[in-house]
């Protein structure tokens, strides 16, 4: 009877050891869907995530085709064990998405950049139902930087952002997200000016002594006409220069475009706001032949778990 109890006890305590071991040393799993609509590249981008973390060659992007059912791929990063999940993105497969939701606790939505108007509609009508019905950090990737005709970045960012479909013009919507953050600027230069004439008007109303007027008058309104039309003539430079700065950056260098565009938006750390709430939102312009922009993306997605 004694071996028997001594020999339950050991087995106890082995399996207690057992249990503290794996619980110990068994990184945590997490789980990241990567969707979007069929030819954004998603497949594309993950292999090549394996070569960049793994070290291992991926298939030929010449060879991939459009994926049909599920694609995994199984990282570490930071010490903690990433199991991606990519989902085909035709029409007919994305009924199954919703079925992946559950153990989702990161998304990686990719966007084809390139200058296609309905697949663009297509995009963001995808993934304003994504968004309602996942959680954790959400991470934005657009793709084909590297192809010679694509939108804008500041178009594509206010789209995601503010579900907003653009319309038929594409140059009107992408003047209209530049300019509404530069219509401030302008606006605080006519309000100055519109004080220095109030000032002036109150002056002549206020002054009771016609012979003081007519001494003030002269001068009073060269001085004011001088400031005003020096206002005009910087308010005017102002304009064209950032014309010619819009100009320039229409023709993007995808180097430049990576480091410049990293932008976290509704991010609760940072205290922005969006149609995001507090989940932490990122965008980032990636060229998946190169690999370019991906690391940086997954990264972030990967700190924010």
């Amino acid at each position: 009877k004694k071996s028997k109890r001594r020999q339950i006890t050991f087995d106890k305590m082995f399996s207690l050891m057992c249990g503290l071991y794996n619980y110990l040393s068994i990184q945590p799993e997490y789980y990241v869907l990567m969707l979007g609509i069929e030819g954004a590249g998603k497949t594309t981008i993950l292999e090549k995530s394996k070569n960049l973390y793994l070290n291992i060659e991926g298939l030929d992007p010449n060879r991939i085709c459009s994926t049909v059912g599920l694609n995994i791929a199984k990282v570490t990063i930071n010490g903690k064990k990433i199991i991606f999940q990519d989902l085909g993105g035709s029409r007919g497969l994305r009924s199954i998405w919703e079925k992946y939701y559950d153990t989702c606790l990161g998304l990686i939505y990719v966007v084809d950049s390139t200058n296609d108007l309905d697949k663009l509609r297509e995009s963001v009508e995808t993934f304003k139902d994504i968004k309602k019905q996942t959680n954790g950090p959400i991470l934005i990737i657009f793709n084909k930087q590297d192809s010679d005709s694509i939108f804008p970045l500041p178009l594509l960012k206010n789209a995601f952002q503010n579900d907003h479909i653009p319309r038929n013009n594409i140059n009107d919507d992408y003047n209209n997200t530049i300019n509404n953050n530069n219509n401030d600027d302008y606006e605080d230069e006519e309000k100055e000016e519109e004080d220095k004439e109030d000032t002036y008007d109150d002056i002549m109303e206020q002054s009771v002594n016609e012979d003081l007027i007519e001494q003030i008058n002269p001068m009073f309104r060269k001085s004011h006409y001088l400031k005003k039309e020096k206002i005009n003539n910087s308010a005017n430079n102002a304009k064209i220069n950032f014309k010619k700065n819009r100009l320039k950056s229409s023709d993007i260098n995808i180097s430049n475009t990576i480091k410049e565009d990293n932008i976290d938006i509704g991010d609760s750390s940072s205290g922005n706001s969006s149609k995001y709430d507090s989940r932490p939102l990122h965008f980032q312009p990636v060229n998946a032949l190169t690999g370019e922009g991906i690391k940086d993306g997954i990264n972030w997605l990967v700190e924010h778990l």
